[in-house]
């Protein structure tokens, strides 16, 4: 009687197919607006990495010319909040949806105090200034908000001063809180004005506060609770003493009373 000895395992190779050879280089930047510059009168992408101990710019060279693309059919134009909200209903719930909704929020509000003292906030935020990159023929924006300011253009290694306190709180946190109602009810103010009969001025800062709290008071059960806090909490500084950004105990109330409640609202998209 023979023994038959046990069979091995069937070794299975798998053959990756190997990717185009590309060749990839890290450049240490030393003048952001002058590779900003070149890149643009070149018609590149520009790619950008912060590392630990230097800004750098990414550099390519495909070896197919199957991997390069257009550079006019791969770059964005930037539209405002203000003519995304224009578009058919629609379209706008399908790309503003309540998870988005949320998280804008709340990156416009923390943002807002992160910048206080920098020459981005140097006028308030609005819907016509909060902008978005929408791919050529697209309708739906591809990245998350930003916004445009002008750089200074003077030469030298002297650092730009930092932005006075020409902007009030008031004003930027009055704005706030019309942006937090824009963005959940998907329309501008001058667009529930023009449907309501209310007159909305665009320079007049109080007929846009009784207007926006007039907005408020007539859709509030619309809106979730910490969202409702936080606009009521806007409405409460821009109506209260005057306040100045550099302020601690201002900053703290701001955190406390607007960025965590709408922080709590966003829990079901961030855990």
């Amino acid at each position: 009687m023979s023994a038959t000895a046990p069979s091995r395992p069937t070794a299975i190779r798998f053959n990756l197919p190997t990717p185009p050879a590309s060749s990839s280089c890290r450049q240490k930047v030393n003048n952001l607006c002058n590779i900003a510059k070149e890149a643009w009168e070149k018609r590149e992408l520009l790619q950008l990495e912060l590392g630990a101990n230097a800004l750098t710019k990414a550099t390519h060279e495909p070896a197919g010319a199957n991997m390069t693309a257009s550079f006019d059919t791969i770059t964005a134009a930037a539209t405002t909040l203000e003519a995304l909200l224009s578009h058919d209903p629609r379209q706008v719930s399908e790309w503003l949806t309540p998870k988005r909704q949320t998280i804008l929020a709340l990156e416009i509000a923390s943002s807002i105090l992160q910048f206080q003292q920098t020459h981005w906030l140097s006028s308030p935020w609005s819907s016509q200034t909060i902008r978005f990159a929408v791919l050529h023929g697209k309708k739906k924006p591809t990245v998350g908000a930003f916004i445009e300011q002008d750089l200074d253009t003077r030469r030298g290694a002297a650092p730009l001063p930092m932005a006075s306190s020409d902007l009030e709180p008031q004003m930027a946190i009055l704005e706030l809180s019309i942006l937090l109602l824009e963005i959940w009810h998907r329309r501008t103010i001058e667009t529930w004005a023009l449907e309501t009969g209310t007159e909305v001025k665009t320079l007049g800062t109080d007929n846009r506060r009784i207007a926006a709290i007039r907005w408020l008071q007539e859709t509030d059960e619309e809106l979730p609770l910490d969202y409702l806090d936080a606009i009521e909490k806007c409405f409460a500084i821009c109506s209260g003493r005057l306040r100045c950004w550099d302020d601690e105990k201002f900053q703290q109330h701001y955190c406390e009373n607007i960025i965590i409640p709408l922080l709590r609202g966003c829990s079901p998209w961030i855990r």
